[in-house]
């Protein structure tokens, strides 16, 4: 079966169950972001606050933020990954609230969190008006001076590596032995272009770029540090 960009179903217990049996470990990037001052100008580090992790999942970003003593909130974008979440941080002891939600559309109340993670989520976006749409719903939900930690793919990516380019940022991915065969992305080849969308919404936009090769596969990601 080939889905359709937009077509949530591809995040089932069919497709996830296997991978639930695992624990998970939390992103070096989220973590150096967050709680380090060494790496951004930005500094946001907290003993508690909100967190809110957007596409959630095993809710292996969200462990350290418990560690420290934050409130823990997350989305996911069918019912049956949001149980498979709740059932994640359950088995974690993870205290949580985990809604079904969306970039584009925060099940929470206006200046609530003081942390957004939207790690590997953002690409799943069909459009630069779907990009900016979530960066105005990321500005709606965060406190004065919290921050969104956005971690999307970058151009030596197996799967941006992989895609089609359809015009304006839009790429659909040729990959048949991946679930998302010819699913469409938004991927951005200079971090600049989205710089520029992000400061419409943003006082500060800070750029770091991780590239991983190994002898199979190639992980090259953007993060953004966009702070309110």
């Amino acid at each position: 079966m080939v889905y359709n960009m937009s077509d949530t179903s591809i995040w089932n217990n069919d497709n996830l169950k296997e991978k639930n049996n695992y624990r998970f470990f939390p992103s070096d990037m989220v973590l150096r972001s967050v709680f380090s001052d060494k790496y951004f100008n930005s500094k946001n580090i907290k003993n508690n606050g909100k967190v809110l992790d957007i596409g959630c999942l095993y809710a292996n970003n969200l462990v350290p933020f418990y560690d420290r003593g934050w409130e823990l909130f997350g989305t996911e974008v069918t019912e049956e990954s949001v149980e498979i979440a709740k059932s994640c941080c359950k088995r974690d002891n993870l205290d949580s609230d985990i809604k079904l939600g969306f970039n584009t559309d925060i099940p929470f109340e206006d200046n609530f969190f003081d942390v957004i993670l939207s790690i590997s989520t953002l690409h799943y976006e069909e459009s630069i008006e779907s990009i900016n749409k979530a960066l105005k719903e990321f500005n709606r939900v965060l406190n004065i001076n919290g921050s969104a930690i956005v971690q999307t793919v970058a151009p030596l990516h197996d799967i941006f590596k992989n895609s089609k380019h359809l015009g304006n940022h839009l790429y659909k991915l040729n990959l048949e032995e991946d679930l998302r065969h010819n699913q469409k992305f938004v991927f951005f080849q200079d971090s600049n272009d989205f710089v520029k969308l992000a400061r419409q919404y943003f006082s500060s936009v800070e750029v770091a770029r991780s590239t991983e090769t190994y002898p199979n596969h190639c992980i090259d990601v953007w993060l953004f540090k966009l702070t309110k």
